[in-house]
């Protein structure tokens, strides 16, 4: 998870994740208390619902670099109220 580029992150190809020192610095950490450590982002909320239609089932993707140059992707469906 240290190998990922913060700065290339983009929900929906358009939406950078927030960059400030809480997030940024250090967002690996075992948010959940699990014992597997997690790779956490957060986006403005301001920004996604300017992108995302409302519905029950909204595509949203993530994408970014790894410092190896190879591709990062994930994607889920989310509710947008």
């Amino acid at each position: 998870m240290e190998d990922i580029e913060f700065a290339s992150i983009r929900l929906n190809g358009e939406i950078k994740p927030i960059s400030d020192k809480g997030y940024s610095k250090n967002p690996i950490a075992d948010y959940d208390a699990d014992g597997d450590m997690e790779f956490m982002v957060k986006f403005s909320r301001k920004e996604i619902s300017r992108l995302l239609e409302k519905g029950d089932d909204v595509p949203v993707t993530i994408t970014g670099q790894m410092k190896s140059s190879k591709a990062l992707f994930g994607e889920t469906r989310v509710t947008v109220k």
